[in-house]
């Protein structure tokens, strides 16, 4: 008698399936990853936005914001081609408030991915708010959808 050698209907629909659940958490892991990339530039350009509005600051007493500049000002004092893979733009405000004798100051920075090279990012945004009297950068992010 012979046997024939290979695998049943069972078995092969087994190993589709578990190929497919595989395939399924690859994707959504790599997504996840992909975001965080962006969460993590987003933070590191602010960082660095940041460092350049202190310099700007011990030199003129004030922070320089996208409202009060051209960009060709802003290109002087900040340098704008920092803007990484994710995000090509970036808003500055300053917000002053006097508690006491005491001036406090903050700096407010957003920075937007680039939506024509990454459509998934529409919503997303990272924003950091400095606060001088603290001298720490708060974070918040928005992951888009």
């Amino acid at each position: 008698m012979i046997k024939n050698k290979g695998f049943t209907l069972v078995e092969s629909l087994v190993v589709i399936i578990l190929v497919a659940v595989l395939v399924t958490i690859g994707i959504r892991y790599s997504r996840h990853n992909t975001k965080m990339a962006a969460i993590n530039e987003g933070r590191m350009l602010i960082d660095s936005i940041v460092s350049q509005e202190k310099n700007y600051f011990a030199e003129n007493y004030t922070f320089l914001t996208t409202a009060n500049a051209k960009v060709s000002k802003l290109n002087g004092i900040i340098d704008i081609n920092i803007i990484g893979d994710y995000f090509d733009k970036f808003k500055i405000s300053a917000k002053t408030s006097i508690e006491g004798m005491y001036t406090h100051m903050t700096l407010d920075v957003v920075v937007y991915p680039n939506t024509s090279k990454y459509p998934d990012f529409q919503d997303m945004y990272v924003r950091g708010i400095y606060d001088t009297s603290t001298n720490k950068i708060v974070y918040e992010e928005n992951y888009g959808s």
